[in-house]
C-alpha cells in the first residue's frame, strides 16, 4: 500500500517537474517528502529490530561494532609525516583479525599471537571483553589455533535454553543448555550459589533428574527441609533423602568411607592390570552426593562438627574423580570459609544463578573480573553464568522447567521409566 502511494507521488512528481516548475503543487511535494521520511524511517526500524535475525545485515552489523572496539581500544600504530607546515598522520599498523560467522546466533573472532604490541590484551581477555559488552555476547570457548586466540560467542544464549525433558544424557555426561554438556569425569565436583528465587531448586531439579537416568547412585541432603526434602517420597529416591542432621553427618561419612572402601578394590583389581583405568572400565557406577543449603548445615554443627564434614568434603573432592565419587554443593551465597581451604579449588564446575555482588562472584569465579559479569533482568529465572575449568565464566540459562511442574509426580514418573528401562535390559 505505502510502495503503491510511493511510486504514484513519484510518477506525479516527474510529471510536474517536466511540465514546468513553476506548476508544482506544493501539498504534493509536502506529501511525497512525508511519505518518503516515514519509509526511511520503517526501513530503519526493521533494519534495528532484526538485524540480528538477517544474515546479510547481521554480518555488517557485527563487523561494524568490531571496528567501532578497534578503533575506540586504539587497536593499530599510526605515523606521523610531514608535508611541508602540516603534520599528516597515517596508520602504519592493524593486527590481522577475523571475524567468523557460525550461525545467526554465534560468531568466532580470531585475534592474532604474531608478537604485535596488543597480545597482552588479546590474551587476557580484556579486548575481547570490550566487543562482549559491544555485541551483547556472551563468550562460549576459547582455544588458539594457528598464531591465533579464537573466542566463540553466542548470542541470546536463551535462545540455546533445553528443557527438562529433552536435555541430553550419557553415561558421563549431561547436557544443561545447547552447547554446553557437563562431562562429570572432565570436571569433576559442582558448586552451585543462588539466592532466593534465582532457580537453584529448579536447577537441581534437572540436574538430579539427569543423574538418575545416567544411572548413578544418588544420596541427597536437604537440612533445611525445602524444595529436594519432597523428593524422599518419590519412587527412585525412597530413602536416599536426608533432612536431620544426625543422618545427613552419617551418610556423608558412609558416602566417603564407600569411596575409600572402593579405592582397596581398585588396589586388588591393579594387582592383575598394568595401569590404573577409569572406575566405569571395572563395570563401577558413578556415586554422587547432593548436598544442597551447604553453608546453612554448616553454620547449624559446632566447631568439631564443621571440621569433620569439612574434612570429608576435601577427602571426596581430592579422591573421587578417579574413584567415580562424586558431590554437588549447592548454597545461597558462596562463602568460602564454609567450604574449607582444602576443598575450595577443586569444584571443577561452577554455577551462579541470580544477581550477586562483587564478592560473591570473587568465591564463584576468582580468577575473573566480576565487571565482566553482567547482571539481566532480576525477574527472570535460572539464568546466571557458569565456568568449567579452565575455562572462563559464560551466560548460563539453566534447563527449563515446564509451568505447572509437579516434582513429586514428575520423579515418581521418572522412576517407572527407568524401571521399565532396567526390565528390557535384563531380558
Amino acid at each position: 500500500m505505502i510502495l503503491a502511494l510511493f511510486l504514484y507521488l513519484l510518477k506525479s512528481g516527474v510529471f510536474y517537474l517536466f511540465n514546468g516548475f513553476f506548476d508544482i503543487n506544493l501539498w504534493l511535494v509536502g506529501t511525497f517528502i512525508v511519505v518518503g521520511f516515514l519509509l526511511w524511517l520503517g526501513l530503519y526500524y526493521f533494519y534495528r529490530k532484526y538485524r540480528y535475525q538477517s544474515k546479510f545485515w547481521g554480518k555488517v552489523y557485527k563487523l561494524s561494532l568490531l571496528a567501532n572496539v578497534i578503533f575506540s581500544q586504539g587497536i593499530y600504530e599510526r605515523i606521523s609525516k610531514k608535508n611541508g607546515k602540516k603534520d599528516i598522520e597515517k596508520f602504519k599498523y592493524f593486527p590481522r583479525m577475523y571475524m567468523k560467522f557460525n550461525s545467526l546466533n554465534s560468531f568466532s573472532v580470531y585475534l592474532p599471537l604474531d608478537g604485535n604490541k596488543f597480545q597482552k590484551r588479546f590474551i587476557d581477555g580484556s579486548f575481547d571483553s570490550e566487543l562482549v559488552i559491544a555485541t551483547r555476547a556472551t563468550v562460549s570457548d576459547t582455544n588458539t589455533i594457528d598464531g591465533f586466540i579464537v573466542y566463540e560467542h553466542l548470542l541470546f544464549p536463551l535462545n540455546f535454553r533445553v528443557s527438562l525433558d529433552n536435555a541430553k544424557v550419557s553415561s558421563h555426561k549431561i547436557e544443561i543448555m545447547q552447547g554446553m554438556v557437563w562431562d562429570f569425569e572432565k570436571h569433576p565436583h559442582m558448586l552451585l550459589s543462588g539466592d532466593t528465587g534465582a532457580g537453584k531448586s529448579f536447577f537441581l531439579f534437572s540436574v538430579i533428574s539427569s543423574l538418575l537416568k545416567a544411572g548413578v547412585d544418588l544420596k541427597i541432603a536437604d537440612p533445611k527441609r525445602t524444595d529436594l526434602a519432597s523428593l524422599s517420597r518419590t519412587k527412585p529416591l525412597k530413602g536416599r533423602v536426608f533432612y536431620t542432621n544426625d543422618r545427613i553427618l552419617s551418610e556423608f561419612e558412609k558416602f566417603n568411607q564407600e569411596m575409600l572402601d572402593r579405592a582397596d578394590e581398585y588396589q586388588q583389581i591393579l594387582k592383575d592390570k598394568d595401569g590404573m583405568g577409569n572406575y566405569r572400565e571395572y563395570g563401577l557406577k558413578a556415586h554422587f552426593f547432593v548436598f544442597d543449603e551447604f553453608v546453612a548445615f554448616i553454620n547449624m554443627l559446632d566447631y568439631r562438627g564443621q571440621d569433620n564434614v569439612q574434612k570429608i568434603l576435601a577427602s571426596i573432592t581430592m579422591l573421587g574423580r578417579q574413584l567415580g565419587f562424586f558431590v554437588i554443593t549447592a548454597m545461597q551465597r558462596p562463602d568460602a570459609d564454609a567450604i574449607g581451604s582444602a576443598a575450595r579449588d577443586q569444584f571443577q564446575m561452577r554455577v551462579a544463578l541470580g544477581k550477586m555482588k562483587a564478592s560473591g562472584l570473587n568465591m564463584m569465579f576468582p580468577d575473573e573480573n566480576p565487571d565482566n559479569c553482567a547482571s539481566l533482568d532480576k525477574n527472570l529465572k535460572g539464568w546466571g553464568y557458569a565456568l568449567m575449568s579452565p575455562g572462563k565464566p559464560r551466560d548460563f540459562f539453566a534447563p527449563e522447567i515446564p509451568k505447572g511442574f509437579k516434582a513429586k509426580a514428575y520423579f515418581n514418573e521418572l522412576g517407572e521409566m527407568l524401571e521399565k528401562r532396567e526390565l528390557a535390559k535384563s531380558k
